[in-house]
């Protein structure tokens, strides 16, 4: 078999289990050294009912850029998000909620 050219360039994703306390279910992790050193974290998972991710107290700083992406499984409406979904952002903890993309 023939390797091809950019093979490299593809990376399997891993189930697992995600640091204990930060969600219920298992979904996509993955950090900077699966990811070739890329500084990022990497995760992807399915909220099945109504829960709290990332349960800390205090604000939360991470050595690198974070983008937060929520979809539903509405492949007829893609604004639809099935449910309602509140984010703090900031040291100040600015509060965020929505129940459609875009919410803005």
């Amino acid at each position: 078999m023939r390797k091809l050219e950019y093979s490299n360039l593809l990376i399997p994703l891993s189930t697992q289990n995600t640091p204990a306390g930060l969600y219920e279910e298992p979904c996509l992790w993955m950090v900077a050294k699966d990811l070739e050193g890329f500084n990022a974290h990497f995760s992807y998972g399915f909220m099945k009912e109504e829960s709290t991710v990332h349960p800390v107290k205090g604000h939360i700083i991470h050595p690198y850029d974070e983008c937060l992406t929520f979809a539903g499984i509405n492949h007829t409406d893609i604004t639809y998000l099935g449910a309602e979904v509140s984010i703090e952002i900031g040291e100040e903890r600015e509060v965020y909620s929505f129940n459609k993309q875009p919410w803005f």
